[in-house]
């Protein structure tokens, strides 16, 4: 990504700041159809690098220059004599910096793929003649152009929609708000309020883009009857926020997860709707803001309240919403696991490719020989090393190590210093790109999941001194070091201790990246001091500031099927579809559930996750109700089982009460359940105390069938029966008895079956045979 320095919009000194991110919804409104077929057939003769990339950069800048000057390109106007003053006012603009922000060698690039294109399609056009062309100084004659383009009068209704709306985030991330679509619909003055409002939103966060604008934008574009004025009328805007929630949930569905859009929407954009765009552009609508239900809550059949399965974290697999007891087992059992050990076998596959080909070019260098070459001279196709020549390689690997990582900024033909194809050099000689550093990072959440996206994208390694501050060593070991936004100040710093296999990963990302941070600090890029730095053959290297973007490009979306389809043995298609669903954040929260499978605690499923309090309702947030429903039942059924070992482990009804044959076997259930200390529990009432009538508020959750019910009212009646001072325990459970059938008929029938359940306990109840177990 281009680095564009801070500067507002109406700072701005070039219309075009970056030639990509801003116009990727810009359409074609000044070059016809038949005019861009043509482009397309006079591109599809260029070299790769010319085709692949400055032509759609081209071709996005010929728009712009065309309204700019409010002019259209025909068929016609394109074969005819007269398009030789385009020709020369578009060669001006590209090399003019009121019109384009970019570097001499970049200028020449998009001149020459200008240059090109205009020979094949209008050959004799220029009668012979040569516009001289560099990549290193502005020849005279092009400067006569260029002059000749910054004295034009321009369209200002174009030239604001051209330079588009940038913004930044606390950590100095550039976002361009795609606010064309409203520009063109509502005008200026509504458009620079948006503008105003939600700069003034992510300017004071560290998100990475604005939720649901873009979507908001092309909703706006094709609503009926929207105008400056219609946003002023309460009941207009009431029923364009319900229409477009409407609209949005459903058409969302296709391209990200429901708990995508409720998180987007409930976390974030009801807040920018109605404390940014409301009063200041909207008028406040009528009723509650439109959205999904608060926390998402659906009633279950049986009248209880459930977290909708659609509000679930990312995971590697797709979780089944209905399935029986045994099906539940194997899923999490076998099928979680498995899917991070599948993420994990390619993270490490591709990691040590990548340290294969990094080591190797530091071997070969000793054996190859330097090619070294003045930067002086004109631009040639080729190379000073054949790729077919042997030792190709030896040659690459001297040079790479002799001059350290070189753009071609400072560079211009760098490809006269290498075999042909920069991009396949840079693999062959183990540059590292942010696709092969995102294994590196699935290898670290993967071992420690308390370790979430955003912490690795800011891990500052060094300090201003050069010194290692992200990564210390301490007695007891290594530890990475961070901030964990979401905790807030007092326990933001985040310290992960490092296991061999983690430190392992972090010392191999040191070496690959190593001769990028000696380029950063070069040329004084103080991003150079950041964990995660990646390139693109030999282009820039840059931090990386979001993971997210990089599994979500369509050239990194084949790769990586490819990828985990030969590393992993994946059919194609398993491989596709695991790849959809991959992503960091989906390998943090399936290896938190592996936790939970392994230790069969929520709480330790918290820790793993570095939270500082287990949350109750965490598991719901990565399973559905039918998961959480048949695990938490399984859970009270055991710890009910572990009460009733403790109210009768001293007597001579333990293996009777609970159904044991044997005494491994509760030896057995005792250390795959090993609930908090139920004595210290029950010992925590006191008889007669003060503290037994202070209770405050909370809830609990009773197995309320027949036989559980039977035992509460035994021992019930058995403690109001008593003849001398009872024990804690047998106390604990009395109260707890009046509780539960005080709350029972208290509900008046409202749940039939448990009522029925407590008639047919009071039938059934004899308390008598809990007087063995009144006394100490």
């Amino acid at each position: 990504m281009k680095h564009i320095p801070f500067l507002s919009r109406a700072e701005q000194q070039s219309i075009i700041v970056d030639i990509g991110s801003p116009y990727r919804d810009y359409p074609l409104q000044h070059i016809t159809e038949e005019a861009v077929a043509l482009f397309r057939s006079a591109a599809s003769m260029l070299n790769n690098d010319y085709r692949e990339k400055r032509y759609p950069q081209l071709i996005t800048a010929l728009e712009c220059y065309l309204q700019l000057t409010e002019k259209t390109l025909t068929l016609s106007s394109l074969t005819s004599g007269s398009f030789i003053s385009i020709y020369l006012e578009m060669l001006g603009a590209l090399n003019s910096p009121r019109f384009i922000d970019v570097t001499l060698p970049t200028r020449y690039k998009y001149s020459r793929t200008w240059t090109l294109l205009m020979k094949t399609i209008n050959p004799g056009m220029l009668n012979g003649r040569e516009i001289p062309l560099s990549a290193t100084s502005v020849p005279s004659e092009i400067a006569v152009l260029v002059r000749k383009f910054n004295s034009m009068e321009l369209s200002p209704h174009a030239e604001s929609i051209w330079r588009a709306w940038p913004t930044f985030n606390q950590h100095g991330k550039l976002y361009w708000i795609p606010l064309r679509k409203i520009y063109e619909k509502l005008g200026i003055e509504t458009t620079d309020a948006f503008y105003t409002v939600l700069s003034s939103w992510y300017e004071a966060r560290r998100s990475d883009k604005i939720p649901v604008i873009k979507e908001l934008a092309d909703y706006i574009e094709t609503y009926p009857g929207i105008t400056p004025a219609s946003l002023k009328n309460r009941v207009f805007v009431t029923n364009f926020w319900n229409d477009f929630w409407l609209h949005h949930s459903e058409e969302r569905k296709s391209t990200c997860l429901e708990t995508t859009i409720i998180s987007n929407w409930a976390n974030q954009w009801v807040s920018i709707a109605t404390e940014f765009l409301t009063p200041s552009i909207f008028a406040p609508q009528y009723g509650a803001f439109p959205g999904p239900d608060k926390k998402n809550v659906t009633a279950s059949e049986d009248g209880t309240s459930t977290l909708s399965s659609g509000a679930l974290e990312e995971l590697l697999v797709i979780v089944p919403l209905g399935c029986s007891d045994n099906e539940a087992l194997q899923f999490l059992c076998k099928a979680i696991p498995e899917s991070v050990q599948t993420a994990v076998t390619w993270a490490n596959t591709e990691v040590a490719l990548l340290m294969q080909r990094h080591r190797r070019r530091k071997a070969l260098a000793l054996a190859g020989s330097v090619k070294a070459k003045s930067a002086e001279y004109a631009y040639t196709v080729g190379s000073l090393v054949d790729a077919d020549v042997a030792g190709y390689l030896e040659i690459a690997s001297a040079s790479y190590e002799h001059f350290g990582h070189q753009t071609t900024y400072e560079v211009p033909n760098l490809q006269l210093r290498y075999p042909y194809g920069l991009r396949e050099t840079a693999y062959e000689l183990g540059l590292p790109t942010s696709l092969e550093l995102l294994s590196f990072a699935t290898l670290l959440i993967a071992e420690h999941p308390q370790i979430t996206p955003s912490f690795l994208e800011h891990l500052t390694l060094f300090d201003k001194y050069k010194r290692l501050s992200g990564l210390r060593r301490t007695n007891d070991g290594w530890y990475l070091i961070g901030v964990k936004y979401r905790k807030g100040k007092k326990h933001g710093q985040q310290r992960i201790k490092l296991t061999r296999k983690s430190l392992r990963v972090v010392l191999k990302l040191l070496a690959v990246t190593r001769s990028y941070r000696e380029y950063m600090i070069k040329h004084g890029d103080t991003g150079w001091k950041m964990l995660f730095i990646s390139g693109s053959g030999f282009r820039k290297p840059m931090p990386i500031r979001d993971f997210a973007p990089i599994h979500h490009k369509e050239k990194n979306i084949n790769a990586l099927v490819a990828q985990f389809s030969e590393n992993c043995g994946m059919p194609h298609e398993h491989a596709v579809k695991y790849v959809n669903r991959f992503s960091l954040r989906a390998v943090r929260s399936t290896k938190a559930l592996t936790v939970f499978i392994e230790k069969r605690s929520e709480a330790a499923m918290a820790k793993a996750l570095g939270h500082e309090e287990h949350l109750p309702g965490l598991l719901s947030r990565y399973l559905p109700n039918e998961f959480v429903a048949f695990f938490r039942n399984r859970w009270i059924r055991a710890f009910q089982l572990r009460l009733v070992i403790e109210a009768v482990k001293d007597t001579p009804f333990l293996m009777k009460a609970t159904g044991f044959e044997t005494v491994e076997e509760l030896d057995t259930f005792l250390v795959n359940n090993a609930f908090p200390n139920i004595t210290k529990l029950s010992t925590a009432v006191k008889v007669n105390s003060e503290q037994s009538t202070e209770r405050s508020d909370g809830n609990f959750v009773f197995n309320a069938n027949k036989e559980n019910l039977t035992a509460l009212i035994n021992i019930s009646n058995a403690v109001k029966n008593a003849k001398y001072t009872v024990n804690a325990t047998a106390m604990f459970w009395s109260e707890l008895g009046d509780h539960v059938v005080a709350y029972i008929e208290k509900q008046n029938g409202m749940n039939p079956t448990i009522s029925q359940a407590l008639r047919a306990a009071k039938e059934d109840a004899n308390s008598t045979v809990m007087e063995p177990i009144l006394y100490d």
